[in-house]
C-alpha cells in the first residue's frame, strides 16, 4: 500500500481477495483514541446491485415483480443491473422461478439475501 501525496491510498487490486478486509489505524497526537477504518475488497457483482431490487429503488416490492414479468414476457427486456438483479436463485436466467421468488419475498415469505 503506498499513500500518495494527495492523501489518498493506492493499493494493487490484487493484493487482497474478494471479501478480505484490512485495518488502517490512523493514531492523532494529542488524542487518547485511534481512528481505525475497515476496507473490504467487494466483489465485482455485489457493488452494482441488490438481488430482488430490479428497479434499483432500494425496495422489492410490486414494481420488480411488474418488471421481471415484463421482461420474461418480452415486452420491456431489462437492462444488465436490473438483469443480475432481477435472477435471484443465480442460475443464469431470468424467469417465471425468478418471479415466484420475488413474490414470495414481497409477500414475507421465503426472503431473498
Amino acid at each position: 500500500m503506498i499513500i500518495k501525496e494527495d492523501g489518498t491510498l493506492d493499493t494493487a487490486s490484487d493484493v487482497f481477495a474478494e471479501g478480505e478486509s484490512f485495518n488502517i489505524t490512523v493514531k492523532v497526537k494529542g488524542y487518547e483514541n485511534d481512528l481505525v477504518f475497515t476496507y473490504t475488497k467487494k466483489s465485482e457483482e455485489s457493488s452494482d446491485y441488490a438481488p430482488g431490487d430490479v428497479n434499483g429503488d432500494g425496495n422489492i416490492n410490486v414494481t420488480d415483480i411488474t418488471k421481471v414479468a415484463a421482461h420474461v414476457k418480452g415486452k420491456k427486456i431489462l437492462d444488465e443491473k436490473g438483469m443480475k438483479a432481477a435472477d435471484v436463485n443465480k442460475d443464469g436466467n431470468v424467469n417465471v422461478t425468478d418471479i415466484i421468488r420475488i413474490a414470495a419475498h414481497v409477500k414475507g415469505k421465503n426472503l431473498i439475501k
